[in-house]
């Protein structure tokens, strides 16, 4: 992936740089950003994308952003801690420069400089110490330093992400530039928690150093000795461009060795053929017959069979587009149809294009599929000849600001997730032509009158806000004579009273970070399903769900204590009961039974820690019911708990 995609302007009290580690987690410098407000800005990106400080360090000087929507589609990002003394030539360090301006809008533009990282240089003071392959451009001394603004450009080796620059001391011409490494920031327990909360998997790496400038034959055998460990991979790819043209077809070959030693059709076997036809990109000229093995060995990785496949394949780029089976070639249900469809989204760029229309339009029921990836594509073109094509009914598709201009050429879109800061003049224009059954708002400051909406979209059966701080009347809500599932999180509204009852509601789901209070929830006569977040008192909300009488399932974050499935009376209604967590070492949850009579499925979140014995246990103290333990990343439904 270009490095590009990952550099970001972060325009605080100051401008500077940024590298997005995920498609909405930004690392930055701390003396950028301070703990104001913050906004992230990329080339390809129209709209700046507002952001909050997560976690910061004054000490280390970095700080971990968090946008309120995706940035751009980014995997999450290869994590290098460097453990040898050996300096490391070849890497590459981006950022937004103030210097960097072009045209009479004085545009910001990425620059780019390659630079030998020092381990030894800055091991006393803790830092990752880089000398610029050439000094930046000289400067008065009553202006800004030249390379003023890369604070927080992110430092890499290959696609490993090594740290981020911090300050150029005018010593040495202003060749040396001292970032953060990313050791002390991986060892800070926060950083790593906002990680966990954000669902971002890092990979983490030893960096051993890197390689001569000649590569000869003992150092091909020590590259292919460590072919199947994925620290490895940028060593062999850097060492690729340094080898001479026997050397690289000796190399190439030796890869497509490795990768037969593994199954067919395995992750491994198809890592390994990447990386070979990835070396093989940097040849000027390679053997006839290594070009031919290289080829047919990738022609057999098409099409992929799984996700994981795909995401490895589009390592390629463009070069992926060129195996890619014709569109109508392979039967609707086959698995690898809708891996195709990822590999084409995440190659993405114009050159795409033509693959993913004619995609489209072969299998127009994949419409969800097409729309997520449409942040890799031009979004004009992309809805004209893509989207318009695809079939976009029942299931929710999300869309920022950005997207909004567009929505009225896809009329078959019938739920819709917002995210970001959008007016309603902005949204009503947007979905005057659409048929909503389904809406939901997320990170929204601008949305208040929610009458306006009502007069727009009449016939929502499914209506969430998620941290919409701007509403403070939600009356209108009576509006809505269709509305069976209503949510609200992290809203401001922790008392169930200050909303209009909803008496069609068939779903409520409300998440505050304050404790919740239920009183009138018998109002809500045809309520089936609750889920809530802390509640104030388990004993007056047991009173409201015992008064209403008709809640069949209940997610609950917390359980009831011992005392409370001890003392009060029976919740008869409850079938279903789902908690986010559990005592640790759940001795307590046979206790249930006295307290929900009639349950009959008990679903447990991963993160309950509730171990594997006293689940037997529960199980056979009460054999007839169910109990589950969810699989991570996998949660309910939205429209129920």
């Amino acid at each position: 992936m270009p490095l590009a995609d990952r550099t970001v302007v972060v325009s605080a009290i100051q401008q500077g740089s940024g590298v997005l580690i995920a498609d909405r987690l930004v690392l930055t410098c701390a003396h950028v950003v301070k703990s104001g407000s913050v906004l992230i800005a990329h080339p390809a990106v129209s709209d700046r994308v507002r952001a909050t400080v997560a976690w910061i360090d004054y000490e280390l000087d970095v700080a971990l952003l968090e946008t309120v929507a995706p940035v751009r589609p980014v995997p999450p990002v290869r994590l290098g801690v460097i453990d040898t003394r050996q300096a490391i030539p070849g890497c590459e360090i981006t950022g937004f420069p103030r210097v960097q301006r072009y045209g009479p809008d004085r545009r910001l533009e990425a620059d780019q400089y390659t630079a030998t990282v020092l381990p030894v240089a800055g091991q006393v003071r803790d830092l990752l110490v880089c000398d610029l392959d050439g000094p930046p451009a000289a400067r008065p001394d009553d202006e800004p330093a030249a390379l003023a603004g890369l604070s927080g450009g992110p430092v890499f080796m290959g696609d490993v992400l090594l740290g981020v620059a911090r300050q150029v001391p005018r010593q040495r011409d202003g060749r040396r530039v001292e970032c953060v490494p990313l050791a002390p920031v991986l060892a800070a327990k926060p950083f790593r928690l906002v990680c966990e909360r954000t669902g971002t998997g890092l990979r983490l790496e030893r960096v051993h150093g890197s390689f001569p400038r000649d590569v000869e034959d003992d150092h091909l055998g020590e590259l292919l000795r460590h072919v199947d460990e994925e620290a490895w991979e940028d060593v062999i790819l850097l060492a690729a461009g340094h080898c001479g043209r026997r050397e690289l077809g000796v190399l190439v070959d030796g890869l497509l060795d490795a990768g037969l030693r593994h199954e067919e059709g395995t992750l491994d076997r198809t890592g390994i053929h990447v990386l070979a036809a990835l070396c093989a990109q940097h040849a000027a000229w390679l053997e006839r017959t290594v070009q031919e093995r290289v080829r047919q060995s990738m022609a057999a990785l098409f099409p992929p069979t799984d996700e994981k496949q795909a995401t490895l394949l589009a390592w390629l780029g463009e070069a992926a587009l060129t195996f890619l089976p014709e569109a109508g070639s392979l039967p609707s249900d086959a698995p690898s149809v809708r891996c195709t469809v990822k590999l084409v989204g995440l190659v993405g760029g114009r050159s795409a294009i033509p693959h993913a229309r004619a995609w489209a339009r072969e299998h127009p029921e994949l419409g969800p599929d097409f729309f997520a990836s449409w942040d890799n594509f031009p979004l004009d073109v992309y809805a004209s000849e893509v989207l318009e094509s695809c079939r976009l009914t029942g299931d929710f598709v999300a869309v920022s600001r950005r997207h909004m201009r567009y929505l009225p050429r896809l009329t078959d879109i019938d739920r819709l997730l917002v995210r970001g800061d959008l007016s309603e003049a902005e949204f009503v224009t947007a979905v005057a032509a659409l048929r909503l059954t389904g809406l939901g708002f997320g990170d929204n400051r601008l949305i208040t009158d929610l009458g306006l909406l009502a007069s727009v979209v009449p016939d929502l059966e499914f209506l969430h806000f998620t941290r919409c701080s701007a509403i403070e009347d939600f009356g209108p809500l009576a509006d809505y004579a269709r509305l069976e599932s209503f949510g609200l999180r992290h809203c401001g509204i922790s008392r169930l009273d200050a909303l209009p009852p909803l008496p069609h509601a068939l779903f409520l789901g409300m998440e505050e970070s304050r404790p919740l209070t239920l009183r009138g929830l018998a109002s809500w006569e045809q309520l089936t399903s609750l889920a809530v977040s802390r509640l104030a008192s388990f004993a007056d909300a047991a009173a409201e769900l015992r008064e209403h009488g008709g809640v069949l399932a209940l997610r609950l974050a917390e359980p009831p204590s011992a005392a409370d499935c001890a003392t009060l009376a029976p919740l008869p209604s409850v079938q279903r009961l789902m908690l986010d967590t559990t005592p640790a070492d759940g001795q307590d949850l046979p206790l249930l039974q006295r307290l929900f009579p009639s349950l009959r499925a008990l679903e447990l979140s991963p993160g309950t820690g509730c171990p594997a014995g006293s689940l037997d246990a529960l199980r056979r103290s009460w054999p007839e019911l169910e109990v589950t333990v969810a699989a991570d990343e996998q949660g309910a439904a939205p429209d129920r708990p």
